[in-house]
């Protein structure tokens, strides 16, 4: 892999680095280009890599949705497929992480632990959410909590002037490469669809109690605390005693300020988490069919760890029955 000539003094700058590199800017900046480069380069050195990719809508490691990591030795680049189907991934659920910024911080950061304690180097590839209050919380929070020996960022110092300020001379301006192509949203999109299509190409489906429902990630104490009771025929997921959620197609019944109500039908589509008991990642799904009558759910889904799922988080991003179709 060639290097642009705007990044040609980084290999020799960044020769006996070890440690952990994040990468920031914002869209079309080339930063995954920037990733790919310097994996290529350490794995050139003989040092062993962790590639972390946050950004939850433009995956390179691991499906959208997700943060995903993946370790790098010596055969580089991997395959499409060797980085769809890593093992290693957390669920956030969305293909933008201004909803979920502590989520998306939180796995950032645990997969780059993880990382870490395998590799000589760790990269950390963002997403283009940047320049805005919820973006610039995002960065100084994935900064805070992975503590990055060293913050590149594409683009200039005036665009990066609170990042700066906050991370000190850890933070290093790249100039944008001339290189770098642009993608417009449906650009975007059908890489996602690509990867949809893909990853659940070779799925199997099975039925599950709607009991199997968590409408909270494993990081989120209300995953373990949940209790399922039918409530009158109603199903009724109890957290607290001031906090419950019932699923209901009649959002007027029994609705007070100490319950949420969720309407079956609108679960249908959606991408979810599978995980175990425990809340271990077993693998992703695509909630095909609720039958209200049986209280089940028909779920179209990949294992990529061992485990049985015994839990279920739907997203917020949703395939479409029939093709695979992004709705958000």
């Amino acid at each position: 892999m060639l290097w642009p000539p705007e990044w040609s003094f980084l290999p020799h700058a960044l020769n006996n680095f070890r440690g952990t590199l994040m990468v920031v800017a914002p869209p079309d900046r080339g930063k995954t280009t920037l990733i790919r480069l310097l994996t290529s380069f350490f794995v050139s050195q003989g040092k062993k890599v962790g590639w972390v990719d946050s950004d939850l809508g433009q995956s390179n490691v691991g499906p959208p949705t997700t943060v995903g990591m993946i370790m790098v030795s010596k055969k580089f680049p991997l395959s499409l497929r060797e980085r769809l189907f890593t093992p290693y991934f957390r669920f956030v659920g969305d293909v933008t992480p201004e909803k979920r910024i502590e989520a998306t911080a939180l796995y950032a950061a645990e997969l780059a632990k993880m990382a870490s304690s395998k590799s000589q180097v760790t990269l950390i590839d963002t997403c283009g959410l940047i320049f805005s209050l919820s973006g610039l919380r995002l960065k100084m929070l994935k900064m805070k909590s992975i503590k990055p020996e060293l913050v590149l960022g594409i683009g200039y110092d005036e665009e990066f002037e609170v990042l700066k300020k906050f991370y000190g001379d850890q933070f290093w301006t790249l100039p944008p490469s001339s290189q770098t192509s642009r993608k417009d949203y449906e650009k975007r999109r059908s890489y996602r669809e690509r990867l949809f299509s893909l990853y659940f190409s070779s799925g199997k489906t099975w039925e599950m109690g709607w009991e199997n429902f968590r409408f909270f990630s494993p990081y989120h104490p209300y995953f373990f605390l949940q209790e399922y009771q039918l409530s009158d025929g109603t199903p009724t997921f109890k957290f607290s005693s001031t906090f419950s959620l019932i699923l209901s197609a009649f959002p007027e019944e029994k609705v007070n300020n100490k319950c949420r109500v969720i309407n079956p039908s609108s679960l249908l589509f959606s991408i979810c988490g599978l995980y175990t008991e425990r809340g271990e990642e077993v693998g992703l799904g695509i909630i095909q069919n609720i039958n209200e009558e049986n209280k089940t759910v028909a779920v179209k889904g990949i294992r990529i760890n061992p485990g049985k799922p015994e839990a279920l988080v739907p997203g917020v991003t949703k395939i479409n029955a029939k093709s695979p179709d992004i709705e958000q």
